[in-house]
């Protein structure tokens, strides 16, 4: 008898999620998962109030007053061609609750303020999944995000913030799916190019951030490190995939030296400054 033994070399997993997470339950699960530092800020009462005007009044406008900490809700109607305005009410958040000028407004208005208070939209759901992901390694399968890919050695810890997702979830509807898959060849093609194109885009926005004239030396110092970063992942997928990926690393190569390069100009600019000489020169060998 023959067997053939398939290696199961990582998961391919996206979701679906629902507007009605809830914040303290998602935030504790979080950091019982060991994802803490990814755990979301509360929301501000700001964003909360202006939400919560744009679900009593559907259909109206909601404007900011120049109190900036008020907003006045708006009806808009086209009369002889041209746009009214009708004036409906103005809401702002002070004390712990919201005060109105129309008093029937402030007992729904605050009911509604502190149930939409303690969820999280699907937006922010979504950014956290996706700086876990990347932060256990993980890498996107397609252009436009959305199907990501995550190391075998990680699938367990992803699992255990899917699960927080999920638990979270007020109505029960946000899925966070996983497909264990083996690596043949059109899956080691599928990383890989997920690899270069986050590897690219990432090597590009180094190269932006230091012809940045503002960037100073700290942040230059992040660049490089970032980059190191990128190197060690690339290190990493060849090791999974079995495939040199030599192009990645040159890339990341030439980010890092004009970091370098970028790093001891500034640092002889300095000098020179300090020294009174206003014509620092560097002298680079040619590869």
């Amino acid at each position: 008898m023959k067997t053939n033994r398939l290696d199961i070399g990582g998961g391919i997993t996206f979701w679906t999620l629902s507007d009605q997470t809830d914040f303290e339950k998602l935030s504790a699960g979080l950091r019982a998962a060991g994802f803490g530092k990814f755990a979301p800020e509360p929301r501000t009462a700001h964003s909360v109030l202006k939400e919560t005007l744009e679900k009593l009044h559907p259909g109206a406008k909601v404007f900011q007053t120049r109190n900036k900490e008020e907003f006045e809700v708006v009806r808009v109607s086209q009369q002889t061609g041209r746009n009214e305005y009708q004036h409906r009410l103005t809401a702002r958040y002070e004390f712990g609750r919201i005060v109105t000028d129309d008093s029937t407004q402030d007992e729904i208005t605050n009911a509604t303020f502190a149930d939409l208070r303690n969820r999280l939209p699907y937006h922010a759901i979504t950014r956290i999944l996706t700086e876990i992901v990347n932060a256990i390694g993980g890498t996107t399968l397609r252009p436009t995000g959305g199907i990501y890919w995550v190391r075998f050695e990680n699938l367990e810890r992803w699992e255990l913030a899917a699960q927080a997702i999920e638990s979270a979830s007020l109505d029960g509807k946000s899925k966070v799916h996983v497909v264990r898959a083996v690596f043949d060849s059109g899956m080691v093609a599928a990383v890989a190019e997920g690899l270069t194109r986050e590897i690219q885009t990432n090597a590009a926005e180094i190269d932006a951030a230091l012809h940045d004239p503002a960037a100073g030396w700290k942040a230059r110092g992040t660049q490089r490190a970032h980059a190191e970063r990128l190197r060690q992942k690339v290190a990493t997928y060849e090791r999974d995939l079995g495939i040199a990926l030599d192009g990645l690393r040159a890339e990341l190569d030439r980010a890092t030296d004009r970091v370098v390069i970028a790093t001891l100009t500034e640092s002889a600019a300095a000098a020179a400054e300090a020294t009174g000489n206003q014509s620092p020169q560097l002298a680079f060998a040619s590869p």
